[in-house]
């Protein structure tokens, strides 16, 4: 009996294994995150006021370091950099309250641009009375902006560490469902941090992007 030898092609038996070991080359080394692959968009800034209340059997601040931390992770998840903070605030206080006028960057919907150019009667009075034409869609400022993924162990060169654990915490629930911000990968419990060093917090955030500085 004879036993004929099947013989494949060279290019057909290595060219779906070379396929393979691409894809997995570049899921390990060169893919990149959803946040990192989307393109830019166009946006504009939308001004508002939130309010933040820190509390914390734990770590507490002097005012102006509480202001300066708030800032730091603020203005790294996108907010303009003219940051104003006012509030009820005593140095190394149980309860610390900021009240934070912001701009943040938002997607140029059509939504969004109606909103940004609404009046409040108040101040469309006070604007006609000076003599000031009120702004129009048309008007207001437009930019590229890129949805981004960032880690806030360190930002704006400041190491937050397991002692602001309840600060990032604070400011996650409190401001970022105000802002462009969406969490990714949570932070645990803070008792849990207090005991081995912390998961930092992974968000994607939309910032404007170096082409419209």
């Amino acid at each position: 009996m004879h036993v004929r030898r099947v013989l494949w092609p060279r290019a057909a038996l290595w060219r779906p294994m070379v396929s393979l070991l691409g894809g997995y080359v570049l899921l390990l080394f060169g893919g990149t995150s959803a946040a990192e692959s989307r393109s830019s968009v166009e946006a504009l800034w939308r001004e508002q006021t939130v309010v933040l209340v820190y509390r914390s059997m734990g770590t507490r601040y002097r005012c102006v370091e509480l202001e300066s931390r708030v800032r730091v992770l603020l203005t790294t998840v996108g907010t303009r950099s003219d940051i104003h903070t006012d509030g009820v605030c005593t140095d190394y206080a149980l309860q610390q309250r900021l009240t934070i006028q912001l701009a943040s960057p938002v997607e140029a919907t059509s939504a969004n641009l109606a909103e940004v150019a609404k009046y409040d009667p108040t101040r469309a009075l006070l604007e006609t009375l000076r003599g000031q034409t009120l702004r129009t869609e048309a008007d207001i400022e437009r930019f590229p902006a890129e949805w981004q993924r960032l880690s806030l162990r360190k930002a704006g060169g400041v190491l937050f560490t397991r002692a602001d654990c309840m600060l990032v915490r604070s400011i996650k629930d409190q401001i970022f469902p105000s802002l462009s911000v969406h969490v990714d990968r949570d932070q645990p419990g803070c008792e849990l941090a207090s005991r081995v060093e912390p998961r930092s917090l992974i968000i994607d955030a939309l910032v404007k992007s170096d082409a419209g500085s």
